[in-house]
């Protein structure tokens, strides 16, 4: 694949790396319910709002492979499952945000060197998943980083000097802590902020 391709997956789509490491320029969803349901008595309400539908999926393999993301430096959303074994990572690079809208499940690292990620559903993020958080954001921005969104993560471990928002609704805890030790100094702004370990 072509290191600045944009690519929209379906509902069945699927991308099957067998363990080989590549670059994306943007990985995205093609909008499946876009459906409004009218509640008697109350104002209209998106039907879709806060469940996880799965909406493509990215299968890494498991040889370890490292899907790198955002060489395009477009903002996009995925609603899929990135998913892999044998410590396979997921690299954010470029000045668009990523957002998540599923729970992915691969087995490896997380890494956010530029631009940023922002959840869009509780654990988008694997929550074995060592997190490094490099990217440099004004907090008050949702534009790179690492922002909650007012949703909650747990993660293995942080490290890293970037920023991390965790939004300002209910929610947004950040739950980190395994036996490795790691350090991050970066700037953590928000609400709430859990931690173990």
């Amino acid at each position: 694949i072509n290191d600045y391709t944009a690519i929209t997956l379906n509902q069945s789509g699927t991308i099957n790396m067998n363990g080989v490491s590549d670059t994306v320029g943007s990985l995205a969803s093609a909008a499946i319910y876009g459906a409004i349901v009218a509640i008697p008595g109350s104002p209209t309400a998106n039907l879709v709002a806060g469940i996880p539908l799965v909406n493509g999926s990215v299968n890494l393999g498991t040889g370890g492979a490292t899907l790198t993301i955002g060489a395009n430096n477009t903002s996009t959303s995925f609603g899929g499952v990135i998913s892999g074994t044998g410590a396979s990572n997921l690299v954010k690079i470029g000045i668009g945000v990523q957002t998540l809208t599923n729970a992915s499940t691969y087995t490896g690292s997380t890494t956010i060197t530029h631009g940023g990620i922002t959840l869009g559903y509780n654990n988008a993020l694997p929550t074995t998943t060592a997190l490094t958080v490099n990217s440099p954001t004004a907090l008050a921005a949702t534009t790179g980083g690492f922002y909650l969104a007012g949703f909650s993560q747990t993660v293995a471990s942080l490290s890293g000097n970037g920023t991390i928002a965790l939004g300002t609704s209910t929610g947004g805890y950040l739950t980190f802590g395994d036996s490795n030790n790691t350090s991050f100094d970066g700037i953590i702004g928000g609400t709430l902020l859990s931690t173990e370990g």
